[in-house]
């Protein structure tokens, strides 16, 4: 949605006048707002006619992939992951519009992540910052000390593998356990990634954590640790594990502004994401 904000301050470029038709399909924006920027833009730029393209957000990949058979994919979308399509070749290489775009500016750690194979395929149109929300519940359960904030990977991994107790059905960490919640993705060239040390040991320990302590363990995993009483596994958002990664508007704010504490009777603090690259990872969307 910011894309539409932001092209319209490429007043002093010179661009084409002849009539166009931009289709923009949107991904659970505010309508009003998204209609609103719309006007803006098509008065600043008469030329240009914006046509708002509404597809589901809970279907929104099957949606793109459905307009794409049909020849009817827009020209401006989200795209949930920007390798897809790249793969699916959806996506325009824009490294000429950035080279020649004195507005195109980002924050260089942003830019630097957003490259796939050294190109640009995509314009970072969301900042989604994560937070590593504690129950401290948990800890005062087993009398255990908050963990020091200026933590990093390790100590976090030793902080999981001690608070956890999954034979009383409690557990170290929670479900948000994969690479893109500890750090950004990086090394895909199209057809695979760069495994260098930081991501296998990131994947290491990320499985040992998976497998014996965080509640999105396996069945047989949670067999092992619970014995036949598997019925005890539950999850972090009912108050049974101790940490878990999440960024503010996918469910962050119910733990900031205390609604999910009310609900669970627990009290939760929030943390600094620990990264094992020392960047704390944003939930970036792109378009």
């Amino acid at each position: 949605m910011l894309l539409l904000g932001t092209v319209s301050a490429l007043a002093d470029i010179e661009i084409t006048t002849e009539e166009i038709t931009l289709r923009y399909a949107t991904n659970g924006e505010d309508p009003d707002l998204t209609k609103t920027l719309a006007d803006q833009f098509m008065a600043a730029y008469p030329n240009i006619k914006v046509e708002i393209v509404d597809i589901d957000p809970s279907t929104y990949n099957e949606g793109l992939m459905n307009l794409a058979s049909e020849q009817k994919l827009p020209d401006v979308f989200w795209a949930p992951n920007v390798c897809d399509a790249i793969n699916n070749g959806w996506a325009l290489r824009l490294d000429d519009y950035y080279a020649n775009d004195p507005d195109a500016t980002f924050t260089e750690s942003i830019l630097k992540y957003a490259q796939v194979d050294g190109r640009r395929y995509s314009v970072p149109a969301k900042s989604r910052p994560t937070m590593m929300v504690i129950n401290k519940s948990v800890f005062d359960l087993y009398n255990m000390e908050l963990p020091n904030p200026d933590w990093d990977f390790e100590e976090f991994v030793q902080v999981v593998e001690t608070i956890g107790h999954p034979e009383d059905g409690y557990y170290g960490y929670g479900f948000n356990t994969t690479s893109d919640f500890f750090m950004p993705r990086y090394g895909w060239d199209g057809d695979s990634y760069t495994f260098d040390e930081t991501w296998v040991y990131f994947e290491e320990t990320v499985d040992l954590v998976s497998r014996r302590l965080a509640e999105n363990a396996d069945t047989e995993a949670r067999l092992g640790a619970l014995g036949d009483d598997e019925d005890d596994f539950s999850g972090f958002v009912t108050g049974h594990a101790a940490m878990n990664v999440v960024s503010y508007d996918s469910g962050g704010q119910g733990y900031i502004d205390g609604s999910v504490a009310d609900g669970l009777g627990c009290e939760f603090v929030i943390y600094p994401v620990p990264s094992p690259i020392n960047l704390h990872p944003d939930d970036m969307w792109f378009v």
